[in-house]
């Protein structure tokens, strides 16, 4: 019989539990795996049968077509740049009123002002670079930079130019391609070998840091008191201290107890004690008599009396 109690017979929990967990498992696995389950199909679909059925798809089909059309059209108008070419402009002129020579040598120039800003330090330098991007890029009209001259002033830009002659570098002469490149690589390493210099500056001072902390740590170093019992600086009892000793002991010293007694010394010690305390018992006892026949005659006495 299941769960039937048997004398004599022991009881195994570990292997109830086991079975009672595995049975609780299966069941809770056939529940999650039949949840939010139905054996009937509910089709929410447009009833075919339905008098507006046929409008209601109507519907639903122009407004996904129309959905479509206008997702294409603002996805397109984002980067329409076929039709609204003419829009786009560069220096105040439209891009299509610019030839591919110029927008090219500009491009080269503006990447030439952007290498030298990146190696200068000098702030107004920075700004002034800032300055001439910023109107070559966004500007338009009187402020635009001029496609192919100079913002200083200098002669124009010119793809021709690729020389390496020192005639450029005159002021207010045109300056070539090659000349711009390494005035870029001047100042790049220019740059690198200030920033080695202050990381060589920076190691050195953490290397003194690290070499006077060991120096620092050991002032701070809480030093440990002095052993008073070293042999240096034992101090010497005098003889009031020995003195003081000697009477604080003195209670406590071992006191003198008997000798070791044979057995038949133990057993004489016995019988003189008991002989003693016999004694004292038959003198109580006749003490004791004395008081009560005095005592009876004042009873009696009283007794008569009464």
């Amino acid at each position: 019989v299941l769960g039937e109690k048997r004398k004599g017979e022991l009881r195994d929990a570990k292997k109830s539990n086991f079975v009672r967990n595995a049975e609780r498992t299966d069941k809770l696995l056939q529940e999650l795996h039949t949840q939010n389950r139905k054996s009937v199909l509910e089709d929410k679909r447009i009833a075919v049968d339905d008098e507006e059925g046929e409008h209601k798809r109507f519907l639903k089909l122009y407004k996904a077509k129309l959905g479509s059309k206008l997702n294409a059209s603002k996805k397109k108008g984002q980067f329409d740049l076929d039709n609204s070419r003419s829009l786009l402009t560069h220096g105040g002129k439209a891009l299509d009123a610019i030839g591919d020579d110029d927008l090219k040598r500009d491009g080269i120039e503006l990447a030439a002002l952007s290498g030298v800003s990146n190696g200068r330090k000098n702030e107004e330098d920075d700004a002034e670079v800032a300055k001439r991007m910023l109107d070559a890029n966004f500007s338009s009209g009187a402020n635009a930079m001029p496609l192919g001259k100079r913002t200083d002033g200098g002669a124009p830009f010119s793809s021709e130019t690729t020389g390496t002659s020192n005639e450029g570098a005159e002021e207010g002469g045109e300056k070539t391609r090659a000349e711009i490149y390494q005035e870029v690589m001047e100042k790049s390493k220019a740059a690198k070998l200030a920033e080695a210099r202050e990381q060589m500056k920076q190691e050195a001072r953490l290397k003194d840091f690290d070499d006077g902390f060991d120096d620092l740590m050991k002032e701070l170093k809480v030093r440990a008191p002095a052993d008073k019992y070293a042999p240096e600086n034992r101090v010497r009892p005098d003889d009031y201290d020995k003195s003081m000793k000697l009477f604080a002991q003195e209670d406590q010293r071992a006191k003198a107890v008997e000798r070791a007694k044979t057995e038949a010394e133990k057993t004489l010690d016995r019988a003189q004690r008991l002989a003693e305390l016999e004694k004292g018992r038959v003198a109580r006892m006749k003490n004791d008599a004395s008081l009560l026949s005095s005592g009876g005659g004042d009873n009696g006495r009283s007794g008569g009396g009464g």
